[in-house]
C-alpha cells in the first residue's frame, strides 16, 4: 500500500528517493552505505568484496651474492675498434667522437 507523503507526522520531514525518485517521511528511508537515501526497499546490502584485503608478498630472495668485478662484454674490441670511423670501427665498439689511434 503506497500512500502520499503529504500528511503532517510530528519530528518527520519529506524527501525524496535517490534511486525512485517517491516522495516518502523520513521513518520510511535509509542512508545507504554510499550515502543515497533511499526508500526501505531500496536498502542494499553492500558487498562483502569490496571488504577484502590483499595479501601482502614478500618478494625479496633467501640470499644473494654480492657483484662481481665487471666484465668487458666485447673482448675482441681494440683502440682502433672503439673510434667511430667507419671502415675501421668493430659494432658494439664505437664510440662517438672517438679518432682513429692507430
Amino acid at each position: 500500500m503506497t500512500r502520499s507523503a503529504n500528511y503532517w507526522a510530528d519530528g518527520q520531514w519529506n524527501f525524496y528517493c535517490d534511486l525512485c525518485g517517491r516522495k516518502a517521511k523520513s521513518s520510511d528511508g535509509v542512508k545507504t552505505w554510499d550515502n543515497f537515501q533511499v526508500c526501505k526497499h531500496h536498502k542494499e546490502v553492500r558487498n562483502p568484496q569490496d571488504f577484502l584485503r590483499g595479501i601482502k608478498e614478500n618478494m625479496s630472495v633467501p640470499w644473494t651474492r654480492p657483484e662481481g668485478p665487471e666484465l668487458d662484454a666485447n673482448p675482441h674490441c681494440t683502440t682502433a675498434g672503439r673510434s667511430a670511423v667507419p671502415s675501421a670501427a668493430v659494432p658494439g665498439c664505437m664510440i662517438p667522437g672517438m679518432p682513429l689511434l692507430v
